[in-house]
Parts: C-alpha cells; structure tokens; sequence
C-alpha cells in the first residue's frame, strides 16, 4: 500500500506590515527547511487550514490583494518547493481570512440567528448556490473569488 504524506499548515497570518519579517524569518527558513525534508520522501498533499492572511485584509489596500501577495509570497514558492500542482492544496478559509466590514452588523445577527434552527439553517444551505444571494455572507466572497481564480 503506497503511503501518503500530508503536510498541514494553518495560521500563516501574512500581513502587508510585516512582509519583510515574513520573508526573513518565516518563508526562506520554512522553505529552506521543506525542501530538505522532502529530498527523500515527497509530500503528497498540503492543507492550508485558514487565516491565510491576518485580519481580513492583512494590512492591504484590499482583500484581494492581499489573497494575491499569499498566492504569490507563500503559495507559488510552496508548489514549487514541493514540486506538486495546484490540485495537491487544500485550502479552506479561517476566522482571519473574511472581511467583516463588507457585511451590516445586522446581517449578521440574523444569520447568526438562523443558524440556530436546524430548518432554516438547511434552507439557508439548499438555497444558498450563490453566497451573493444571502445577507451576512459578503464578508467571504473575497476568499471564493481567491479560491476560485487559484483553482482554476
């Protein structure tokens, strides 16, 4: 039976205020220290388990760049290190990786409350193809337009 290595990454925060700290002390000695590990035995597939970047907009003009500079600073480098496609990356969204300002406060009170009745919370899923069509989801489309552009 062939083995699988999975390689989990979570929390990278980047923020455009300390990208050059980033650069220094996270990205060339993580990287350097993955390429060794991986001389021998590859990785098969990473999960990047949120808070890409920090605070919804990372200290960024937007969202969306801010999604551009980690596909660019942390995603590209670590396809290339590893040697593996884009299909090998798991990436889902943290708390870190919304902007919460794209949403009215009221919004979210109600989704909040939806989600407390198993029913609604299942009208909201069935219903819901596009994030667009329900009030207090705004604050993820920066991620799915990422996700989105990434994948394809």
């Amino acid at each position: 039976m062939k083995q699988i290595r999975i390689l989990h990454i979570s929390d990278i925060h980047l923020d455009n205020d300390s990208k050059e700290d980033f650069n220094n002390l996270i990205q060339k000695p993580f990287f350097g220290t993955l390429k060794k590990e991986t001389e021998s035995k590859k990785i098969d597939l990473v999960f990047l388990t949120g808070d890409l970047i920090n605070k919804g907009t990372g200290g960024f003009s937007t969202t969306d760049e801010a999604f551009r500079s980690f596909n660019e600073i942390f995603l590209e480098p670590l396809q290339k290190v590893l040697s593996i496609n884009k299909d090998d990356i798991i990436i889902c969204p943290g708390n870190h990786d919304v902007n919460r300002t794209l949403d009215n406060p009221d919004d979210d009170k109600a989704l909040y409350e939806d989600a407390k009745d198993q029913k609604k919370l299942s009208e909201i899923i069935g219903t819901c193809r596009e994030i667009k069509a329900y009030p207090g989801l705004k604050k993820i489309l920066p991620f799915k337009s990422f996700e989105k552009d990434y994948y394809k």
